[in-house]
């Protein structure tokens, strides 16, 4: 819908329209100094036959265009208030919502910083479980190192200490509910929960990689043999923590 005088002038024009009346009154519409729309049979209006088309003198290039620009800007000019009073409630409708986030956001930031999954107290980690023969392989995995790369690596390892078909027990993702508080997500359920896994495997070595806790003792019922802070991811790049690691799993190795 038209919304300005302006505007309706503008498109008639670009219509070829120069005037035009409405044949009865319409709803709103302003009372009309030419036309009397009272009740009653409305006197009959002569209209004139139309004849042929005025020839117009021709334009100078660039004229039409002239006149188009002057009725835009017109236009313009009569909806700029009507625009700065719309820019004007939105900006007070924006700003106070901007300002009302900032606090919600801010305390949001608190809240997600202490429920991050390193909060103190809570174990954040993957953990994946190798048992061969004779060697128990427990590895901490970094979720920004190639998986595939990793469990080559494990492979390997056990490969070194003459185990040839070492089972996977399953991989361990810690917190296990994304919600911090929960009580589920205690040390005490992660202990519990590797306990159960590793019921059978008492009697091997146990290899420990990368950071762990004392809930992996607790699971273990002891001390594991071998432990190296080092993650596989960390192995994997490094030649040097691999020799340490071999001078550390070659007193373990079984040559049946």
């Amino acid at each position: 819908m038209i919304g300005t005088e302006a505007q309706r002038q503008f498109y008639l024009a670009a219509a070829g329209i120069r005037m035009w009346y409405a044949r009865e009154a319409l709803p709103g519409a302003a009372p009309s100094p030419a036309y009397d729309f009272a009740e009653g049979e409305a006197e009959p209006v002569s209209v004139p036959e139309p004849g042929p088309a005025p020839v117009r003198p021709a334009q100078e290039p660039g004229k039409g265009r002239d006149h188009i620009a002057r009725l835009q800007s017109l236009m313009d000019g009569e909806s700029a208030p009507q625009e700065r009073s719309v820019a004007r409630v939105a900006s007070d409708q924006v700003e106070p919502t901007e300002r009302e986030a900032e606090g919600p956001v801010e305390e949001a930031a608190v809240v997600a910083a202490g429920n991050r999954a390193d909060t103190p107290g809570i174990p954040n980690l993957t953990l994946q479980v190798w048992a061969g023969r004779h060697h128990l392989l427990l590895a901490t995995l970094s979720e920004q190192t190639s998986m595939a790369l990793q469990q080559s690596l494990a492979g390997n390892i056990l490969g070194a200490l003459n185990e040839t078909s070492p089972e996977a027990l399953g991989t361990l993702r810690w917190p296990l509910f994304n919600n911090l508080s929960v009580g589920l997500n205690n040390p005490s359920h992660l202990t519990n929960i590797l306990a159960d896994r590793l019921q059978g495997h008492a009697d091997k070595t146990v290899i420990v990689l990368g950071d762990t806790g004392d809930w992996l003792t607790e699971a273990l019922g002891r001390e594991p043999d071998v432990q190296l802070s080092a993650s596989l991811a960390a192995l994997a790049g490094d030649p040097g923590l691999k020799r340490e690691l071999w001078s550390l799993i070659k007193p373990c190795r079984r040559l049946s």
